[in-house]
């Protein structure tokens, strides 16, 4: 398999599991998303055997992308106001909306590059073996949610 195809796989992993956050955070509040991350982190590293070290580097990483997804999700909530007061206005100021959707989509990128470069420092963490473990894993997950 092409090694980019790898990395971006387990950067869309990393990816996702932010987005569940985010969406966990608001539904239930985010320590409730908080747990609910750290139970499906906790679960794959059993699943890999993962050794301490390991466990210490996955967590740090999750620890890291879980706070910066909260601050999205507040940013997220500032763009929503600002629209919303612009489409409420007989004169909305075209600059202005494109200036949030510039803002948040910079944010997001910003987001996902940090996410990817965890994605990259994890994988330097686990052995072969385990990179393959995680990768059928994700190939399955794929599989299932492609229908």
């Amino acid at each position: 398999m092409n090694r980019k195809w790898i990395i971006g796989l387990v950067a869309g992993a990393v990816v996702l599991g932010a987005g569940v956050a985010l969406a966990a955070s608001a539904s239930r509040g985010p320590e409730r998303a908080r747990q609910f991350i750290n139970w499906r982190v906790d679960d794959a590293l059993d699943e890999l055997d993962a050794t301490d070290t390991q466990r210490a580097k996955a967590h740090a990483l999750k620890d890291r992308l879980f706070d910066d997804a909260l601050k999205l999700r507040t940013s997220k909530e500032q763009v929503h106001t600002v629209l919303v007061d612009q489409w409420r206005s007989d004169r909305p100021d075209g600059a202005a909306v494109h200036r949030e959707v510039d803002r948040i989509a910079d944010e997001f990128r910003a987001f996902a590059h940090q996410a990817a470069d965890a994605a990259l420092e994890l994988h330097q963490t686990l052995t072969p073996e385990q990179r393959a473990e995680l990768l059928q894993r994700a190939e399955q997950h794929r599989g299932r949610h492609r229908r």
